[in-house]
């Protein structure tokens, strides 16, 4: 399946992440088990502990989304969301710079969990998709930040080998 990825922007993987995310969510304020709102929690605290740290931050941001997509109780949606997170990672890794209020950003996680654990299934749905539009707005100024320097866009995430031998010629 990611070879399917080689082609498809950062921004069009956030579209997708947008249709699937949000049911997720909503799944996991359903299904949640406690072990799982544990899972969730131990998450949130350490993105609490790496405000202002971008690399912490993005390692428990993956293991929240994780959790989340495993409390949906659908492996389907759990490996199609771990295949997202790695096809997406650098992009979110260099938009991390663009953050402008670390308190905020988590209290967006904070909701999440909130929703989910008080069984909100629409309410963790929206949480979620506004999670993601925030992200996308990250991802928006990194890309202008790009085209500005004059270092492209927001391309392919690779490009695969035969069409790169392909241009040469």
């Amino acid at each position: 399946w990611m070879i399917l990825l080689d082609e498809v922007k950062h921004l069009e993987i956030y579209a997708l992440r947008k249709i699937i995310e949000p049911d997720a969510a909503a799944l996991a304020a359903k299904r949640a088990t406690p072990a799982d709102i544990a899972g969730l929690e131990s998450a949130l605290v350490g993105l609490a502990e790496g405000r202002g740290n971008p690399e912490v931050f993005h390692a428990f941001d993956i293991q929240f989304h994780d959790a989340f997509a495993q409390a949906s109780g659908n492996v389907a949606i759990q490996t199609t969301m771990r295949m997202l997170y790695h096809a997406t990672s650098e992009a979110r890794k260099a938009v991390l710079p663009f953050i402008d209020d670390w308190d905020r950003h988590w209290r967006r996680h904070e909701r999440v969990f909130t929703c989910i654990r008080d069984r909100k299934p629409a309410l963790a749905r929206k949480a979620v998709l506004d999670d993601l539009y925030y992200a996308e707005t990250l991802l928006r100024e990194h890309v202008a930040s790009l085209s500005k320097r004059g270092s492209g866009s927001d391309g392919p995430l690779k490009r695969s080998r035969t069409k790169s031998r392909r241009r040469k010629r």
